[in-house]
């Protein structure tokens, strides 16, 4: 394989291959030394667009940053594709439009990296379990639960546990489903014995449809012990999940989104040689 789309374009040993990459980052210096990676990515973008271009720059590579309406053209994506291949080396793009990043993929002759669509998150999941990893966690064995609507983190999360094999559980609104997840339409019963808790961020008018599932005090008492908090920034206090919760030895968010530059660094890395053998 060449690109990143989905989660789901992944084997567990593939995942495994990428996390051992980023365990060994440091020996992988000047790795990308005399190459050119495309970078699409929004001007409201700062932790995967940092991340990025740190791990670019550590690893030696140069890149061309274009903003993501860049492509919001007539053009066809397979003719942008054609002429992108005389010059880089890879691309990494952040764009909604799922269909728009397929056509590209499918063209480019380089590595390609999904980062972000509308229904896809790959790396940022691939960076939570890595530190997950790191906490030597058992993830096979633990319980994953996530709450809010299908989107591009659930769904990515769900992927994922289909192919380490770790529980998922959704909790949602009708209507609101992961196609394949296991889902529950209340919170407590879900959190009773969850290892791991994840939100998603919501738009203004899901935040009302969800204010009853927010994350706080009063749902903390029937988690476990131990139980990490993952919200997935940008989240917003007082919506997804409570100030005091946020403010809690439960949030995990800060130190998960340290993995974001080895592992997408790592994901660059595994893509690159890949190709090449």
């Amino acid at each position: 394989m060449k690109c990143l789309l989905k989660i789901r374009d992944l084997t567990e040993s593939d995942v495994n291959k990428i996390f051992d990459i980023a365990d060994n980052i440091e020996s992988y210096k000047e790795s990308l030394k005399g190459k050119k990676i495309a970078m699409f990515f929004p001007d409201t973008s700062v932790r995967t667009l940092t991340a990025f271009e740190t791990a670019v720059k550590k690893l030696g590579g140069d890149f061309i940053m274009f903003p993501s309406n860049a492509l919001d053209k007539e053009e066809p994506m397979k003719d942008v594709a054609g002429y992108m291949n005389n010059w880089v080396d890879g691309m990494v793009v952040r764009h909604g439009n799922d269909l728009l990043q397929e056509e590209l993929a499918q063209n480019i002759k380089s590595f390609y990296i999904n980062a972000m669509s509308k229904s896809s998150h790959p790396c940022e999941i691939l960076a939570d379990l890595y530190a997950l990893r790191k906490r030597n966690i058992d993830i096979k064995n633990s319980k994953f639960v996530f709450v809010g609507p299908a989107g591009n983190i659930g769904n990515s999360y769900y992927e994922a546990s289909v192919i380490l094999g770790y529980s998922f559980v959704q909790v949602c609104k009708h209507g609101d489903e992961i196609e394949g997840a296991t889902v529950n339409y209340e919170c407590y019963e879900a959190f009773k014995d969850a290892d791991i808790i994840l939100t998603d961020s919501l738009g203004k008018e899901q935040r009302i449809i969800y204010q009853d599932f927010i994350i706080n005090d009063e749902k903390v008492k029937y988690m476990k012990k131990g139980v990490m908090i993952n919200p997935c920034p940008p989240f917003h206090r007082g919506y997804e999940i409570s100030e005091t919760v946020l403010d809690s030895d439960l949030f995990v968010g800060y130190d998960f989104k340290d993995a974001l530059e080895g592992v997408q660094s790592a994901i660059i890395l595994f893509l690159n040689n890949d190709m090449e053998t």
